[in-house]
């Protein structure tokens, strides 16, 4: 069988993120998501983060616009990171309100991944304002190409999610370096995944920005 990431919903997102009600408008970030947490942040907190190691984020947004509660999940497990990361995110993220129809600001959640490649924080998993609901990739879906030339790697997609839900636009910002594994990554995720879209002012669904990675393994 063939070993790689595969889309984990419960591993990223909370059953509250899943399966809470849309508001009439979304929260908007007021920093972006890649500067919650630095290089120089990691070196700061002296973790002994290892490369490649993967941090998942899930937030709780309060309706003034912080982050009332973090929770993270670090693999491979280390507590240092864990917690620092949670702390900084809490003390950096900042958003405006969702609304409700009646245009009062409610509670709301969000969430992002990243992978620690030293020097370097990638981010991993972001969908913006669009909320995941569906979407899997498995085993057999490893590129046959790829396969017969034992190609592996990972590949991060710069994604468009439009206003029904569906990624519209699916670029390659970091390649594996196997034009077979790049090209079916975005393949796979432009046909299997959906979203709750991002929604504006008024309740109209918008268009947002996201970023997604898979990792390619052989065994």
């Amino acid at each position: 069988m063939l070993n790689f990431f595969r889309l984990c919903p419960v591993v990223f997102l909370t059953s509250s993120l899943l399966f809470s009600l849309t508001p009439a408008a979304a929260q908007q970030r007021l920093l972006r998501v890649n500067k919650w947490i630095t290089w120089q942040d990691v070196a700061a907190m002296k973790a002994g983060v290892k490369d490649n190691t993967n941090l998942a984020l899930n937030l709780e947004v309060s309706k003034i616009g912080d982050v009332s509660k973090c929770t993270a999940t670090v693999i491979p497990r280390n507590e240092r990171l864990k917690k620092g990361a949670c702390g900084l995110v809490v003390a950096r993220a900042r958003y405006k309100p969702a609304e409700d129809g009646s245009g009062l600001a409610i509670n709301s959640s969000d969430s992002a991944s990243f992978v620690f490649a030293g020097p370097n924080v990638l981010v991993t998993r972001d969908f913006g304002a669009a909320r995941f609901i569906d979407g899997s990739i498995y085993d057999e879906d490893y590129p046959r190409e790829a396969v017969s030339l034992r190609q592996q790697g990972w590949v991060v997609m710069a994604l468009r999610i439009n206003a029904e839900g569906a990624i519209s636009d699916c670029q390659i910002s970091i390649s594996s370096g196997s034009a077979a594994l790049d090209s079916g990554s975005c393949r796979l995720v432009k046909s299997r995944f959906r979203f709750i879209p991002a929604i504006g002012s008024k309740g109209v669904p918008l268009q947002t920005v996201g970023q997604f990675r898979i990792v390619w393994r052989l065994p």
